[in-house]
């Protein structure tokens, strides 16, 4: 019984600091842009946005519309320049866009 608990004890050190390593690098790892949300990616990419319910942001004056692929890659379109007068509040959450 003796040996048993001799060659158990370094096995199971062995599994417990696995786990522990993988738990951390998860932890500490950079969220990878399969993590990020459109937003997130949208924003590291095009500064200062404003986003809309129906996929589209407002960026530097620009309308976009971004759309997932099929193979889950994300992209971005140009629709149209946007002047700051069209943009009419419609409550705090919500904004509409008159063209």
């Amino acid at each position: 019984m003796p040996d048993v608990v001799r060659i158990l004890i370094p096995v199971a050190i062995f599994f417990a600091g696995t786990l522990y390593l993988a738990l951390m690098r998860d932890i500490m790892e950079e969220p990878s842009e399969t993590n990020m949300t459109a937003e997130e990616l949208i924003r590291r990419e095009y500064g200062e946005c404003a986003f809309f319910d129906d996929k589209t942001f407002i960026s530097d004056g620009k309308l976009y519309v971004y759309k997932y692929d099929k193979n889950g890659q994300l992209h971005v379109f140009y629709e149209e320049d946007v002047k700051e007068k069209q943009i009419a509040r419609r409550n705090d959450n919500e904004m509409d866009i008159s063209k």
